[in-house]
């Protein structure tokens, strides 16, 4: 299966990889500086990595994560990620799965399209 080799500064993170669905490595910066309290502080800032998958099977909408959803690594300037294609045998395993039900989320968007609906009836239709 191909798979995607994660290391930080060198070191292993993972190597992610699902027999069928996708997974996504991904580094981000975010920079809040809004107010001008904020900016007598100094500017909050960081940047983060993030290793996740999307798995589909007949009941459910599966998420592993590779890198812990509540324990995401704060990345340091002049930090060096490197992400790789591999084929392999065999990926690690996730270090949690976050499963979401088919048939409650389907009952959730039931309900947001019978509001909408309620809410804009007849304007909304041509």
């Amino acid at each position: 299966m191909r798979a995607l080799e994660v290391k930080l500064n060198g070191k292993k993170i993972c190597v992610a990889g699902v027999e069928v669905g996708s997974v996504i490595a991904s580094v981000g910066t975010v920079r809040h500086g809004g107010g001008r309290r904020r900016r007598a502080k100094g500017v909050d800032e960081g940047a983060a990595l993030t290793v996740i998958g999307y798995v589909e099977t007949r009941t459910s909408h599966e998420h592993p994560w590779w890198v812990s959803a509540d324990a995401i690594p704060t990345l340091r300037v002049g930090d060096r990620v490197s992400i790789r294609v591999v084929n392999i045998d065999r990926a690690d395993e996730p270090r949690e799965v976050h499963c979401h039900d088919k048939n409650a989320l389907e009952r959730g968007e039931r309900k947001v399209y019978q509001r909408l609906r309620r809410k804009y009836g007849k304007r909304g239709q041509r």
